[in-house]
C-alpha cells in the first residue's frame, strides 16, 4: 500500500518509452517516503538521459526535487524546449566526444577513427 501519488505527463516522442495503455495521457505513480524526480521518471520507464526540462506544479525544476503527494509533473524531451530562459534545462552542452572501446570493438574502434575521431 502507498501512502503518496502524483501525476506524471510525458511530453512527444517520450511516450515512445512507455507501454501503449499509458502513452500521451497522464500517469498515476503512487510511492512511499520521498524520492528523486530522477528516479521516479526512470521507474515509470523513461531514461533521465532524454530528459530535458521538467515542470512540476507548473514551476521548472531539476532532478533532485524530492517528489511529494499530489504533485503534478510534466516531463518534456529536448525537441520541446521552449525559448523561455526561466525554464531549468536539464541538458549540458557537450563540447568534446570521447569514446573508450574495448578489444572486441575492433572494427567499431577503425570506422570511429576513420571519421576523424581517435
Amino acid at each position: 500500500m502507498y501512502d503518496f501519488r502524483a501525476n506524471f505527463l510525458f511530453k512527444n516522442n517520450l511516450n515512445d518509452f512507455l507501454p501503449d495503455h499509458q502513452k500521451f495521457g497522464s500517469i498515476l505513480f503512487e510511492f512511499n517516503g520521498n524520492p528523486s524526480i530522477k528516479d521516479s521518471i526512470e521507474a515509470l520507464g523513461i531514461p533521465h538521459t532524454e530528459v530535458a526540462f521538467i515542470m512540476v506544479n507548473g514551476i521548472s525544476t531539476g532532478f533532485k526535487y524530492q517528489l511529494r503527494n499530489e504533485d503534478s509533473v510534466a516531463v518534456y524531451p529536448e525537441s520541446l524546449i521552449p525559448p523561455d530562459l526561466s525554464i531549468q534545462s536539464l541538458r549540458t552542452e557537450i563540447t568534446e566526444y570521447k569514446f573508450v572501446l574495448d578489444v572486441n570493438l575492433g572494427k567499431l574502434a577503425k570506422i570511429i577513427r576513420m571519421t576523424g575521431f581517435d
